[in-house]
């Protein structure tokens, strides 16, 4: 059994503790219950990843683009590594930020669909708040995301280079 790459986010679940955290979860977990990503948890994935990763087109001097597919498809692997209580959150949250902040944010469109600067500004917002869900719940799915970005070898140097 190889051990999970994101660790442990508390016994009782990461998003558990807070009154309001609760509700929210509540609701987030019967739009989708079970313990695996929705399409809409999928595409909300698919976009927060497009949206937390640093971008890099490709160089002149050599430097190869960041291929997001690949970094999602990371990601969504990484999320089966976590523990059930902790993927389950997880899939919740993003069930959540795909249907329930499209109305907060008066869009009138969902989480996948907001351009990239909304959503860079969606997650900023759920970074800042004083709601434990959407704070833990960014953090979570931040950890996730610089995870499979970290895992890319477009990111790292060719040693060949630096001598």
């Amino acid at each position: 059994m190889s051990t999970p790459v994101l660790g442990r986010f508390g016994h009782a679940g990461f998003l558990r503790g807070h009154r309001a955290s609760n509700l929210l979860l509540r609701a987030a977990v019967s739009l989708r219950p079970g313990v695996g990503l929705s399409g809409a948890g999928a595409q909300a994935l698919t976009a927060a990843v497009e949206a937390l990763v640093p971008s890099r087109p490709a160089s002149p001097n050599g430097e190869a683009a960041i291929d997001l597919r690949a970094v999602v498809l990371r990601a969504q692997q990484h999320l089966y590594t976590l523990r059930p209580r902790d993927r389950r959150d997880l899939c919740a949250y993003l069930d959540l930020l795909e249907h329930v902040l499209p109305p907060l944010t008066r869009t009138g469109l969902r989480f996948s669909r907001l351009p990239l600067d909304a959503r860079r500004r969606c997650l900023a917002a759920c970074e800042r708040s004083s709601i434990a869900l959407f704070a833990t719940g960014h953090a979570a799915l931040r950890h996730l995301a610089l995870v499979a970005f970290m895992e890319a070898p477009e990111v790292w140097p060719d040693p060949q280079t630096l001598t």
